[in-house]
């Protein structure tokens, strides 16, 4: 079936979604063993058509489904994927599991997009809180990588809330620019916790996220976000600017 899959996605499209759904069907009722994708070379000719990530897709959507975060958790842990060989070129985990909604395997996507409703539906930070206390344990909490994912799921709520869109030679409008620091006050006391462990991996995340949403003055905006509430300090900036890793580019627009 997978020699020929191939040619018949290229006159059925969602034939790979259809395969993915059967295997993930036979793993639950125990017809396929669960390192079924464990041999790569045999999905090869469908990876690089970027198909494979929609068998694997489909695969897991089926079965995770009416699972609990922790049970889903262990079945795809299970099935021993590494997702990373089947992924389509320019896709990241993060997007994969957004995409097939399989957020629930991965606690820091499922965290992010959480966070991201939360934040749209204008929840509080005390509930916030409260939601993270009921719904994840400490290993995510005490994860440096967390801090990361508030800060760019704050930074994003800049074009939904302002409905100013990112462009490299534009600036926002004040009344924009004051609804941006409204947005980073009220949200900022979600990184506190972590201000002084994550200072300098915050600053390359803004990094990260200036480089894929290109605005003109957005670096200094959001550095200076963080130095006037106290989420970085003014010397960790100044060792930023002159670490040799810091972008070129980033470092010049600051100093």
């Amino acid at each position: 079936m997978l020699t020929n899959l191939p040619d018949l996605i290229i006159d059925v499209p969602l034939a790979g979604n259809h395969f993915g759904f059967c295997v993930g069907n036979a793993m639950k009722s125990g017809y396929i063993q669960g390192q079924y994708f464990r041999n790569v070379e045999k999905f090869r000719s469908l990876i690089k058509m970027g198909s494979a990530e929609k068998i694997v897709g489909c695969c897991l959507k089926v079965l995770i489904q009416n699972k609990i975060p922790s049970e889903a958790k262990e079945i795809y842990e299970k099935s021993q994927i590494d997702l990373t060989q089947f992924l389509k070129a320019g896709s990241t985990t993060e997007k994969f599991m957004t995409t097939y909604g399989l957020t629930v395997l991965s606690p820091l996507a499922y965290f992010k997009s959480e966070l991201s409703s939360l934040l749209e539906e204008d929840e509080t930070v005390e509930g916030i809180h409260q939601w993270f206390d009921s719904n994840f344990d400490k290993q995510l909490k005490s994860d440096p990588k967390l801090a990361c994912v508030i800060l760019n799921v704050i930074l994003s709520q800049f074009t939904s809330i302002t409905g100013y869109a990112f462009k490299p030679n534009e600036e926002p409008t004040k009344e924009q620019q004051d609804k941006e620091n409204i947005i980073f006050d009220r949200y900022c006391p979600l990184l506190l916790p972590y201000a002084s462990t994550t200072g300098m991996l915050l600053l390359q995340e803004v990094c990260s996220f200036v480089s894929v949403n290109k605005a003109k003055g957005l670096l200094v905006r959001v550095f200076d976000y963080l130095l006037s509430n106290n989420i970085v300090s003014s010397h960790l900036i100044e060792q930023w600017l002159s670490d040799p890793s810091s972008p070129k580019e980033h470092v010049d627009s600051i100093k």
